[in-house]
């Protein structure tokens, strides 16, 4: 199976559904804000999710899948990001948009596999209500991203907001003050995540930054979802980054935690 035993491809494939559920529910918040570029972002997050939890169960259920055919799917998943093309036209709505990224990306797959994929995907009836972005709506939205500043400006404008959240954390740890060590230590944490995550997006092309909405929507759920932290100063710091990285890909996961400062 791929290299990958049954219960560990159950729980890749019990996390993807997670996911598409956390962004489907992001995508419907940022809907109801009138976000529409952040809305758009999650949805089509949830729809690449939704596919890939799809792909995962022929792997799962079913050796009737010719692996050829799922890595050529998948490939294509690597490239979803190009099938959301955000300028459709005038007077079109951001649902129109995705069920026009949907329709290119299902043309991928054979009919068995595109009827598994429509069962998966959530309905998007509530991006009915929004136009599609405009170019000026997708650059404003970068530009509120970084603040206005070049992304190599914001990426190290973080950094140094993580040094001094972390000094903070430290400060207030001496003061055995630990629920503000812990908060600022989060503090530092979120502030490398934000510039790591501009730096991946652009690093594949991604300069409307959608997969910076994608992946701080995860993280954020991830971080919603703990019970509750540990007492311990840095039990509790271990936690909140053990969420944050399970909320991206093993990859990214762990050259986010070698950037995370020392506790």
């Amino acid at each position: 199976m791929l290299g990958v035993d049954r219960g560990t491809a159950e729980e890749f494939h019990g996390r993807l559904l997670s996911n598409a559920h956390t962004l489907d529910r992001s995508a419907r918040q940022h809907a109801s804000q009138g976000d529409v570029v952040s809305a758009l972002a999650a949805a089509w997050g949830a729809d690449v999710t939704a596919i890939q939890a799809a792909l995962w169960e022929r792997i799962l259920i079913a050796s009737r899948a010719p692996q050829r055919q799922y890595f050529q799917a998948a490939a294509s998943l690597s490239q979803a990001l190009a099938a959301l093309d955000p300028f459709p036209g005038s007077g079109a709505t951001a649902e129109a948009v995705l069920k026009h990224a949907r329709e290119r990306l299902s043309a991928e797959f054979d009919d068995s596999l595109r009827r598994e994929v429509d069962a998966h995907l959530p309905d998007i009836g509530y991006l009915g209500m929004l136009p599609a972005p405009t170019a000026q709506d997708l650059q404003a939205a970068v530009d509120a991203r970084i603040d206005d500043h070049t992304p190599a400006e914001y990426a190290s404008e973080r950094r140094q907001a993580a040094i001094d959240a972390m000094l903070r954390a430290q400060s207030d740890r001496i003061k055995r003050d630990i629920p503000a060590a812990i908060r600022a230590a989060y503090d530092s944490d979120f502030s490398i995540l934000e510039g790591y995550l501009i730096e991946s997006a652009l690093a594949v092309g991604d300069t409307f930054l959608l997969t910076v909405t994608i992946r701080t929507d995860l993280v954020n759920g991830a971080i919603s979802e703990l019970a509750g932290l540990p007492e311990d100063f840095v039990r509790a710091v271990g936690t909140l980054r053990d969420a944050m990285a399970s909320a991206l890909n093993e990859a990214d996961g762990e050259r986010l935690r070698s950037m995370l400062l020392p506790v």
